[in-house]
């Protein structure tokens, strides 16, 4: 790669100084690039999808610019997005990782929009995006490549709304990562999973901080001595361990394919799974508003769809909650006892509309609610869209804190669902939910019962005489 020309002297400083540091050194005319085997496999090999798990100090982060430029070099040029986990990386880490290797290069150019982080050269737009607001990602045009740097620390709906941007392009997509299994496994759980499976679209490489050059050997002689075998491969080898503290550990095959995109498709679903639907429904105003729609179908319950949003009143909920009421004619909604101010306002809207549903206030029992929903997955008995793309999110990070409760956050879906499923097994216990009784059995019933009133009434008539 041509760089501009730099004095000798600078050059030859440069060299020495970065050379143990950094994955590329200037030259007084090239800027050149020394990746170490597993870097070099990363920039040459033709994969629609390559992961990356290492250790810290790996040198992953700084692969990112190299690999961003050599995509948009590889297309002739076309945009390409960086996404990091949170805001404060952007500014921290991407933008001046970026920005130290594109200088002096072909690939410098110019800040379309500082504030939005719109970088622009001679070959396209640079996108600097974050995944805590994912749904951003969508208004972007699309891309040839994507880099999600700590992508096991992005949502997985972020990775699914990058993938979008990919696909009339057929572009490429680098995930650079520690092993956060804890945090929020889809990474390991699907994209790992779909490696091992033998997808041909997926590279996955694993490889321990031992393989940068730079990195300090020292560290890690002294770690492990401290550390367990377990807590020695997430840090340093970057190593997938067993979940730890997941309140719901279910398996993947629990999140199932369910296309219910048109009234056809849904008519069709429904259909194969006789049975109703119901709601269950957390309110929130600074926090998020949730519904989860369930089908329970001879004994199984579907969680179908979702509807998810935050900052809006009450009111501003009703039409989602009657779209929702209306295409999925559910008859009941179970809703957050602590929500009833909510719930009234609503459902008031929805009468002007002419539309009818009756609430029921759900049980909030914490811990019967999460043995519930445990239960429902241990025997096999609930089964999760994978386009319930909140609920997946929050399922993959909703852990048990330091006191054996589950921790107060991102829990909103849980709080829906937990609402949904012990609802059902109320109507259950009652037995008002399996059928109808039949004509028949309704007359016998109203004979038997009028029959008892007159007996009754018989004695009663006698004893007065």
């Amino acid at each position: 790669m041509t760089s501009r020309k730099t004095s000798s002297r600078k050059a030859n400083s440069s060299r020495k100084t970065n050379s143990r540091k950094s994955l590329w050194h200037t030259t007084e005319s090239f800027k050149i690039v020394e990746p170490n085997f597993y870097q070099a496999v990363i920039l040459l090999a033709d994969y629609k999808e390559i992961f990356v798990s290492t250790g810290v100090g790996a040198g992953k982060t700084s692969l990112a610019p190299i690999w961003l430029s050599l995509k948009q070099l590889q297309f002739g040029g076309g945009n390409v997005i960086w996404i990091e986990p949170i805001t404060r990386m952007l500014s921290t880490v991407a933008i001046p990782t970026y920005e130290s290797f594109v200088k002096d290069t072909i690939f410098e150019g110019k800040w379309k929009s500082k504030k939005e982080n719109v970088y622009k050269n001679k070959f396209g737009f640079v996108y600097f995006l974050t995944a805590e607001n994912a749904e951003h990602i969508q208004g972007i045009p699309d891309v040839v490549a994507v880099v999600m740097d700590e992508a096991g620390q992005c949502s997985r709906k972020a990775y699914y709304y990058a993938k979008a941007r990919l696909k009339r392009t057929n572009g490429y997509l680098l995930g650079l990562s520690n092993p956060y299994v804890n945090k929020d496994p889809w990474m390991y759980k699907e994209v790992y999973q779909d490696y091992l499976n033998g997808d041909p679209d997926i590279l996955f490489l694993t490889y321990s901080s031992l393989e940068n050059p730079a990195f300090n050997k020292e560290v890690y002689e002294k770690d492990k001595k401290k550390l367990s075998p377990e807590e020695l491969d997430f840090l340093y080898h970057g190593k997938f361990v067993k979940p730890q503290g997941l309140v719901f550990d279910y398996p993947n095959d629990l999140i199932v394919d369910i296309d219910i995109s048109t009234n056809e498709l849904l008519k069709k679903f429904e259909e194969e799974h006789p049975g109703r639907n119901f709601i269950g429904m957390d309110f929130g105003f600074g926090d998020p508003t949730v519904m989860i729609v369930g089908r329970w179908s001879e004994g199984k319950l579907y969680l179908i769809d979702e509807y998810y949003r935050t900052g809006l009143a009450p009111s501003e909920h009703a039409d989602a909650v009657a779209r929702f009421v209306k295409r999925y004619n559910v008859g009941i909604i179970f809703y957050d006892p602590s929500g009833i101010k909510d719930r009234l306002e609503i459902d008031k809207i929805l009468k002007e509309k002419g539309i009818r549903v009756t609430w029921k206030t759900a049980n909030n029992d914490i811990q019967k609610g999460l043995r519930a929903v445990d239960t429902f997955f241990k025997e096999r008995k609930m089964f999760i869209s994978a386009s319930m793309r909140h609920m997946l999110d929050e399922d993959n990070s909703y852990v048990y804190n330091s006191k054996g409760l589950p921790e107060d956050r991102n829990n909103h879906c849980e709080d829906a669902r937990r609402y949904l499923v012990m609802g059902i097994i109320r109507l259950t216990d009652k037995r008002r939910f399996y059928r109808r009784p039949t004509k028949k059995e309704a007359d016998n019933w109203l004979a038997e019962h009028f029959h008892g009133l007159f007996k009754k009434k018989k004695k009663d008539w006698i004893s007065y005489l």
